[in-house]
């Protein structure tokens, strides 16, 4: 559920601005509504962003070296900020190198069918009055013959030359610049460069090591950073100065006795109708891996939105096996989830629960329609071969209607309770209705499913509960437009109902293409001695990219049919902010 809020303004003297700030990120219970001061004064915190920019920064640089280098460097300690630089130094003396490089190898290239041209000698032939010109003509032309032309060489369909002397008029001839360093004298200088950068290169690996300490200097910086914008939060009125934020009612009695020891004055009230309320899920432990999918996703209802946890994990889950669909895939995900965790004992379990659930789920899917890793049926167990049921196309797609009208019946029903003993509650009834016509309206176009003689007349009574309850009398001159917008909502309801069959057409594609590389690979025509690797390395590679396809296509539909389908439904627009108390990180 959603915990309930108060908003909370926290006066205090401002001759103890400090130990105000100190003992309210003691506490760690008040949401602060953070602004910065309009007077310029926010130097510290701006000061700061710039620190965690920096190290941000050299965090990046030392992970992209150590992605490249593959290798784990030894742990390097000292001053955070010295290392800090050091690494944004070593980096920009690479950059510039990588700069010049591309410079002089521009050069080169331009210079390179000239040969070994000596600039000295130029000079001194010009000295002597024998002025040198080079000149280029494209290939396809005939090349000048007589004394005084020598030609030097052909690159890129044109031929170069010189002339010692009078230069022949030719159409499409080109004069080029004299070089001014010799092709040996910019071989040197790249060598040059590419040893330097080499060594800039191995400084900065060297370094890799210290990304703990960078780790840990950056997670003071953004305590010290919030620090610094709460300070700058504090508005001055007279003696006093004021805070205001937001606190879990269940955590109103530690603040109260945190203000009595302080000598501080609260006022707590109601939060305000359009106040940004932060947003504190109190779940039950089996229900806290969804707050790691909210993180990963951006998304968190608002505070006077429905905490719909449950049935977005149920779902999910369910949408997850339906789109991967192979038992084999959501075995080999197991075993790398109980590996990693075994591996991180100390790391939250919440990430590890999830993937955990979302794994079995996609095993047990698989079981029921018998794919494992897209292996014939008949060469599989008896016991591995699934329900007959859902081995036709037709009856899964008649399932995946049947999810989404169960999913939307839900987000009605909730409406319509939550909304009791209101009139309003009714037209939510009169949508259930809508969403079972939908249903067999969807099975009959796309699965030839014969509709009810009494559906229709459901759906007729489902519009009229609508249209007669979907707005109060007293609110029908502001809510008019929603009568005449009822026709577009429900062809959009029938598109919702039909946007479910998206769950069949991946998972049938995702099986499709592992038979493929299956196929692919055991009809490879190579000698016996060498097929076995060949087979292994199809179906690997196949696999694997039917797996990344598969996560892609999570992102897109199974968190598609949750935030958009279902959401519209029961009118979630998942504009929450987190709470995030002003506390002490570390």
């Amino acid at each position: 559920m959603i915990a309930p809020m108060r908003k909370v303004t926290v006066m205090a003297l401002a001759s103890g601005e400090d130990a105000t700030l100190n003992a309210l990120r003691d506490a760690g219970v008040l949401h602060v509504e953070t602004r910065q001061a309009a007077t310029g004064e926010a130097v510290k915190s701006a000061a700061t962003t710039t620190e965690i920019e920096a190290v941000q920064r050299a965090l990046t640089i030392l992970g992209n070296l150590d992605g490249e280098s593959g290798k784990t460097s030894a742990p390097v300690s000292g001053d955070a900020a010295a290392l800090t630089a050091k690494v944004l130094d070593l980096q920009a003396r690479l950059s510039a190198l990588a700069e010049e490089q591309t410079a002089l190898r521009v050069r080169r290239a331009a210079q390179l069918p000239f040969g070994e041209f000596d600039p000295a000698s130029l000079a001194s032939l010009a000295a002597r009055g024998i002025a040198v010109v080079l000149f280029r003509l494209p290939a396809k032309r005939v090349f000048p013959a007589g004394e005084g032309i020598a030609a030097l060489g052909e690159q890129d369909s044109y031929r170069y030359g010189a002339a010692f002397g009078a230069l022949p008029e030719l159409p499409e001839l080109e004069i080029l610049p004299a070089p001014t360093e010799s092709l040996s004298s910019l071989d040197t200088r790249l060598a040059q460069h590419e040893a330097e950068a080499q060594k800039l290169t191995e400084a900065l690996s060297d370094l890799g090591g210290a990304r703990t300490a960078l780790e840990a200097h950056l997670a003071g910086l953004a305590e010290r950073r919030t620090f610094e914008l709460v300070g700058e939060s504090l508005a001055a009125s007279g003696p006093l100065v004021l805070l205001d934020g937001y606190c879990p009612v269940e955590a109103l009695p530690k603040l109260e006795g945190v203000a009595k020891v302080e000598g501080w004055a609260l006022w707590i009230r109601e939060p305000d109708a359009d106040d940004n309320v932060p947003v504190k899920l109190n779940l039950p432990r089996w229900l806290r891996p969804i707050v790691v999918l909210f993180k990963g996703l951006g998304i968190m209802p608002g505070y006077r939105e429905v905490d719909v946890s449950a049935v977005f994990l149920l779902f999910f889950s369910l949408f997850f096996a339906m789109l991967v669909g192979d038992a084999g895939y959501g075995a080999l995900m197991l075993a790398v989830v109980l590996f990693a965790r075994r591996k991180k004992p100390q790391a939250p379990a919440q990430p590890f629960w999830l993937f955990g659930i979302f794994a079995v789920a996609t095993i047990v899917w698989g079981f029921l329609t018998g794919s494992f890793f897209a292996i014939e049926s008949e060469s599989l167990p008896r016991f591995m071969r699934g329900l007959p049921w859902l081995s036709v196309d037709d009856n899964v797609m008649w399932l995946c209607f049947l999810i989404g009208g169960v999913h939307l019946t839900i987000a009605h029903l909730w409406n319509a309770i939550l909304l009791l003993p209101s009139r309003k509650a009714l037209s939510q009834v009169g949508w259930i209705g809508v969403v079972w016509l939908m249903f067999y309206i969807a099975g009959n176009l796309v699965v030839g499913q014969a509709i009810p003689s009494f559906m229709p007349w459901v759906g007729a009574i489902g519009v009229l509960l609508i249209v007669l309850f979907m707005t109060d009398p007293k609110d029908f001159k502001e809510e008019w437009i929603n009568h005449p917008m009822l026709v577009l909502d429900l062809i959009s309801c029938l598109v919702d109902v039909i946007s479910y069959i998206r769950l069949f057409a991946v998972g049938m594609a995702s099986a499709q293409i592992a038979m493929n590389f299956n196929a692919m690979a055991l009809g490879l025509p190579l000698p016996v001695w060498i097929k076995p690797l060949g087979v292994v390395l199809i179906l690997v590679l196949g696999h694997g990219l039917n797996i990344v396809l598969g996560a892609l296509s999570i992102l897109v539909h199974a968190v598609r049919l949750n935030t958009l389908e279902f959401s519209n439904h029961i009118g979630l627009t998942w504009s929450g902010q987190a709470y995030q108390p002003f506390r002490k990180t570390s």
